[in-house]
């Protein structure tokens, strides 16, 4: 899914997204992942990050725990980077 049509389209049967590239602040990562659970349906995320993407480290790690969810070492790791 693109930047451009992620925004405001709805595909009630896409329950999984592989982000290639991850939008630069948290708030875009957010609505991004969000269009494929609106139907309140299981849905699954895989996000490809780099040592590039060290900015949006942290604020994942926060929003990942505070869902309840499993955050990969190698995220705590990249979050550390962020910190140096």
């Amino acid at each position: 899914m693109t930047h451009a049509m992620g925004w405001g389209l709805d595909i009630p049967q896409v329950t999984s997204m592989i982000n290639y590239h991850s939008p630069s602040d948290i708030n875009s990562y957010v609505h991004c992942i969000g269009l494929i659970s609106r139907t309140g349906q299981q849905s699954s995320v895989l996000t490809i990050l780099t040592e590039e993407d060290f900015e949006i480290a942290g604020p994942l790690l926060e929003v990942l725990r505070h869902a309840g969810q499993r955050v990969p070492p190698q995220l705590e790791e990249l979050a550390r980077m962020r910190k140096s």
